[in-house]
Parts: structure tokens; sequence; C-alpha cells
């Protein structure tokens, strides 16, 4: 079974960083064949991204040779205000959603995603 590990091992790492009023965090994930790994397969999962689901347009966008992600984000408290901001880089190895004849085992692609909020206390019960 040493393939199995092989074809579907995974791992993660998160570090943070807190004194108030200022914490920063980072994170690190990494999954081959992440349809298996993660999903169950293509029957192990639900909604839009469930090759089971015969109107679900995305099922084979996980089904990679490799998903890697890492993340930070960052938040300060002024008082009853607190601002944040995260950032996070998605990159699927060949993924098979992307196949075809000139790419039969599909394309890479990735998602860079950015926030900025910032939330207030009305009250301390809040």
């Amino acid at each position: 079974m040493a393939e199995d590990f092989a074809q579907r091992r995974g791992y993660a790492f998160a570090a943070t960083y807190a004194h108030a009023p200022c914490v920063i965090s980072a994170g690190y994930l990494n999954l081959r064949n992440p349809l298996d790994a993660a999903l169950g397969g293509s029957n192990g999962y639900f909604g839009d991204f469930a090759c089971s689901n015969a109107s679900a347009l995305y099922c084979q966008l996980h089904n990679a040779d490799a998903l890697k992600a890492y993340g930070t984000g960052a938040s300060y408290v002024i008082g009853p205000a607190t601002i944040a901001l995260t950032y996070t880089h998605t990159r699927l190895e060949h993924s098979r959603y992307f196949a075809d004849a000139a790419n039969p085992r599909g394309r890479d692609i990735a998602f860079d995603i950015g926030e900025a909020n910032v939330t207030y206390a009305a009250t301390p019960f809040l």
C-alpha cells in the first residue's frame, strides 16, 4: 500500500503570532491527487463539484496531480474596531477540468484571493 500513500499524501503547516493588539498568521497546504486525498474520489463529495451530480459544472476541477495553497492574514485592534487583511494563493497542477487533445493531462490553474475588512463592536456585547 506504499503506492497509496505516494498517490494520496498531503501535509500542512501553519503558524500564528499574537501580541495584542496585532495577530499575524500564515499557512501552507500540499495535497497530491486532491480529488482522492481530500474529497474521497468522484463520488465522495457533493454539490457543484460532485461528479455524481448530473448538473455539476466543475466535477473535474480537483481531479489534478496536486493542489498547493498558502495564505496569510493579519489583524489589528484599535479600540472597538478591528482591521484585517488576508491573502490566499491556490494552484491546481494538471487539472483534468482543462484537459483537451493538446493537453491530455490537463492544465495548471491558480486562484488568488485577497480581502480587507473592518469590524466595529457597537457595544461590548457584540
